[in-house]
């Protein structure tokens, strides 16, 4: 029977393996890691960016709102109590 450290000491030994692996590839040729690096940053913010293209444009009555309420907080804020 392992032990838990062996098991952990078994996990670390496959990371580092894996992690050279990718190293000794990016040595050669580096693009493709870097390519698969730009894709999970855009597969995190694509959400974000499917929200800001179908979020429809304000309208100016919208904007005309929204730009009173910052106003009023700034007074709020900057009033000297």
């Amino acid at each position: 029977m392992s032990s838990p450290l062996s098991n952990n000491a078994l996990h670390w030994q496959r990371t580092t393996n894996d992690l050279g692996a990718i190293i000794s590839i990016a040595r050669v040729n580096p693009i493709p890691i870097l390519s698969w690096a730009g894709f999970a940053i855009f597969l995190q913010y694509t959400p974000t960016i499917i929200t800001g293209i179908l979020t429809p444009p304000l309208t100016q009555e919208q904007h005309d709102q929204h730009s009173l309420k910052v106003q009023a907080q700034a007074r709020f804020l900057n009033s000297p109590n």
